[in-house]
């Protein structure tokens, strides 16, 4: 899998969330940072870590929580994501255009922010 479609497959897998197979593709030791001081900020570190992330995300919009992807831009052992992102928050649907940046090393996420 080239890092382009491990990105891909990991949006795909997540919206269906089916996070098992998606945190798989982080490895132990990846990290996952979210600048910031909203609740969900901070550094997420190996598959636990990120799936605590995830979980958190999940929880904090009732399950609402949903992800679209406008673009991927590989780039070396990089891939940026352009995405749409939605939830509910406090009872309120909120939306906001985001970007990250994977970086691939042996088909697996060693970082992300």
């Amino acid at each position: 899998m080239d890092v382009a479609e491990v990105v891909r497959t990991l949006f795909e897998l997540f919206g269906r969330r089916e996070l098992d197979q998606a945190v798989a593709l982080f490895s132990e030791t990846s990290e996952f940072q979210l600048p910031g001081s909203s609740a969900i900020s901070g550094t997420y570190r190996g598959r636990a870590g990120v799936l605590e992330f995830w979980l958190r995300q999940i929880d904090l919009s009732a399950g609402s929580f949903r992800t679209r992807v406008l673009s991927l831009e590989p780039a070396g052992d990089q891939v940026v994501v352009d995405v749409d992102i939605s939830a509910v928050l406090a009872g309120e649907p909120v939306s906001w255009r985001g970007a990250v940046s994977y970086r691939v090393s042996r088909g697996q996420i060693v970082h992300a922010t």
